[in-house]
């Protein structure tokens, strides 16, 4: 199936968000495929969601880009031609952190 949006987060510090962006997402009438809603979640189910979405919205947090899964669903964007949107989450620890992707910076905010 194809969706609009893939959702890519650490629930623990974001899933508040990502449910909010998936339904609002939905009310617009577009799809997005987040592990939450999804009837398989295995590692080769994310990979196929991702392949299958236009977007990979990645949402930053102090430790996404510390959890196997995440990075898993960001090397298979970097293979796919889904375009990349960051989700700035904002929280007293990402200042503090330092980020080398341009989109992925703490200044970066989606407007």
């Amino acid at each position: 199936m194809r969706h609009h949006f893939f959702l890519s987060h650490f629930q623990k510090e974001a899933a508040d968000t990502v449910k909010a962006l998936f339904y609002d997402f939905r009310y617009h009438h577009c799809s997005a495929w987040i592990d939450m809603r999804a009837q398989v979640i295995t590692a080769e189910a994310m990979r196929a969601g991702v392949r299958d979405s236009d977007y990979f919205v990645l949402v930053l947090t102090a430790n996404v880009l510390n959890r196997p899964f995440c990075l898993l669903e960001a090397c298979t964007r970097w293979s796919t031609r889904s375009r990349l949107c960051c989700w700035w989450r904002r929280t007293r620890a990402l200042p503090r952190l330092s980020w080398r992707i341009p989109l992925a910076s703490p200044t970066f905010r989606w407007m």
